[in-house]
């Protein structure tokens, strides 16, 4: 290792804190410091000007400064993965405009701060979306050496990226790059909500335990003592590794080992901030403070082992009134300054030693030249490349085989009581069934739908991108409620059983006859046939293991092109979509553990729809669209 000339917290505790505002943070840092003790990093988030007044108090604490960013690119650098000519200037512009303001303003503060958090959360799709992210770094890296300013980098979301992004992500040299200008990295962590357990959820859930190793998630990375190994399984013969406990990284808590292990390898080190860490166990009324500094104090055990590890901030403090009432540590903190003043003395891993070792000198360049390449290497003609053209048996079969059965023999059989066929009785659930078949009569009772009618639109599980879009655009004026799943759409219609209907898609798409099976919970079914359906499509079973079941909910004033942004951005985990407030609730209730409501621009709607959703013991998550979609993301037919 070259020498490491990055600051190195070698006593005390690591805990620090994260402010959306000054709140009480000064006179934390005054109660610590008054015990012997000093938080070792202060971040302060879009109101930073008062962390001049934390370099007063003491001018070796680290400060980060973070401003958020709205617009279409955004903190989160929305739309990286889309740009294909490697200029990344308008996305360094945007981040640094901010900065620029400010430090107009305020010119010292560049001597106050730190480390600027040049982002916020960004996760750009699959390995070539990460490798540009890494490739606007450098540019946002330069940018910085050129004003003489130090970054904070990615700030990574907890439980991201997968390992296959991060290789991508390593392979551009950012570190390297990083490293070179006296930057550091920054990343989050947090349990809440995995697993559905909500903030109950265990401070070390699934530590020790790998994260996939490559896209097929058939090999797997385990971070020992000894350092990382790969290792392979089959999932149908059930061998995973009976070591998995055995490691001290994890998917959540400690994820960013598995990079630093890396780091040490290729010696591109630098120091690691987690930003914003959530321990679990809730806030004020769900956990005490000494509740918090058990779960602290588990994190600081691990800690204290990492020299580069300058600290990790709860967040956070000053959310009173700024949307962050629930997430608010203030009721922990006077607990969390004694357990950092009973560690002011602890020993921390040291500033590590370079290694000097004359025998290791690498060899020539010249020999590390590859041989050029083989006359018998060269790709064949295109000419023998051209696909062939799509058989004629590919053919969609005629609409009219998918004609909808007409109307009338659909409208219900009027009172008449004669004639009135006696509905069928409730089936003896099977237990192989997956989902809980009697949950829709409990939940009749407590959603109360009343009479209002209830349609759902189902659309094939494994439906094209493009044909999801397709009845997007179809169904537009109605604002419909669009699900993927046949066992959902059935559980949710039988709730309110006589005033619903399953409006089926492309009934051939199932391997049972579909309105049979909505017959069973007493569910009327239509089909229709899709306006371009894909040939010879495949074919799945209705049927499906209890899974989390997560619902988009769209403003009632979105607009077509915004829809299509939702399409494209959760096609691939087939996430249900609706516009009606009432559907969202019940359909997530009805999901297992971990199901949950994305409200999308949760400001266009006329009260507070969070409060609103939680209030009906829904798990919500806030998503935002792009205000103009990046260039590629929209479909163009």
């Amino acid at each position: 290792m070259q020498t490491y000339n990055y600051p190195v917290i070698t006593v005390g505790g690591k805990l620090g804190i994260h402010s959306l505002r000054p709140a009480e943070c000064l006179s934390f840092i005054n109660q610590l410091k008054a015990n012997g003790g000093r938080f070792p990093v202060v971040k302060a988030v879009d109101d930073i000007d008062w962390l001049s007044d934390v370099k007063a108090i003491d001018p070796n604490i680290i400060t980060i400064a973070r401003f958020e960013i709205p617009g279409t690119i955004g903190e989160g650098v929305n739309g990286v993965e889309f740009v294909n000519n490697g200029d990344y200037s308008e996305f360094v512009d945007t981040l640094f405009g901010p900065i620029n303001q400010k430090l107009q303003v305020r010119p010292d503060l560049k001597a106050k701060i730190d480390y600027w958090e040049i982002c916020n959360e960004p996760d750009p799709p699959g390995a070539d979306g990460n490798r540009k992210l890494a490739e606007c770094m450098i540019g946002c890296i330069n940018r910085a050496n050129s004003m003489g300013i130090k970054l904070g980098l990615f700030a990574f979301n907890a439980g991201t990226p997968e390992w296959w992004e991060l290789e991508a992500i390593i392979n551009t040299g950012v570190f390297g790059h990083a490293r070179a200008g006296g930057h550091i990295l920054t990343w989050h962590e947090a349990v809440f909500g995995a697993d559905g357990l909500g903030f109950g959820a265990p401070v070390d859930l699934w530590h020790g335990q790998p994260i996939p190793a490559n896209e097929s998630q058939t090999r797997w990375l385990q971070l020992f003592d000894s350092g990382l190994q790969i290792f392979d399984y089959v999932r149908d013969e059930g061998n995973e590794p009976a070591w998995w406990f055995q490691g001290n990284a994890g998917p959540l808590m400690f994820r960013h080992r598995f990079l630093y292990e890396r780091l040490h390898e290729r010696d591109e080190v630098i120091p690691l901030v987690i930003s914003e860490i959530v321990l679990g166990g809730g806030y004020a009324g769900d956990i005490s403070g000494q509740g918090v500094v058990q779960r602290a104090t588990w994190y600081e055990e691990r800690a204290k082992t990492a020299y580069y590890l300058l600290g990790y901030l709860p967040f956070t403090l000053g959310g009173e009134n700024y949307g962050w009432d629930h997430q608010e540590y203030k009721f922990a903190y006077p607990s969390l300054i004694d357990m950092m003043a009973s560690l002011k003395n602890r020993p921390n891993a040291p500033r590590p030693n370079p290694i000097t070792n004359p025998t290791a000198t690498p060899r020539p360049p010249a020999t590390w030249t590859p041989s050029p390449p083989a006359p018998t290497w060269t790709p064949r003609p295109p000419a023998t490349w051209t696909p062939s053209p799509p058989p004629p048996t590919w053919t969609p079969r005629p609409t009219a085989t998918a004609t909808p059965r007409p109307p009338a023999t659909w409208t219900p059989v009027p009172p008449p009581a004669a004639s009135t066929p006696t509905p069928r009785p409730s089936p003896t659930p099977s237990p192989n069934l997956g989902f809980n078949v009697y949950l829709p009569i409990l939940m009749h009772e407590s959603l109360r739908l009343g009479s209002a009618d209830l349609t759902l639109h189902l659309l094939p599980k494994l439906a094209t991108l493009d044909e999801k879009l397709q009845l997007v655009e179809l169904l537009d004026y109605m604002r419909p409620t669009i699900i993927q799943s046949a066992m959902d759409a059935r559980a949710f219609a039988a709730t309110n059983a006589e005033n619903s209907l399953i409006i089926a898609w492309d009934d051939t798409r199932w391997s049972e006859d579909i309105v049979a099976f909505m017959g069973i919970a007493g569910v009327s079914a239509e089909i229709h046939p899709l306006p371009n359906p894909t040939p010879d499509p495949p074919i799945v079973s209705p049927y499906e293991d209890p899974h989390p079941t997560i619902i988009n909910l769209i403003p009632y004033t979105a607009t077509l092109a915004e829809k299509e942004e939702i399409v494209i951005r959760t096609h691939n985990a087939r996430e249900a979509l609706t516009q009606s407030v009432t559907d969202a609730i019940a359909f997530a209730k009805l999901g297992t553990e971990g199901s949950r409501v994305k409200v999308w621009e949760p400001e266009r709607w006329n009260s507070d729809i969070l409060q609103f959703l939680r209030d009906n013991g829904v798990w919500v998550e806030e998503v935002r669209f792009w205000s103009s979609p990046p260039v590629g993301a929209m479909r163009t037919t």
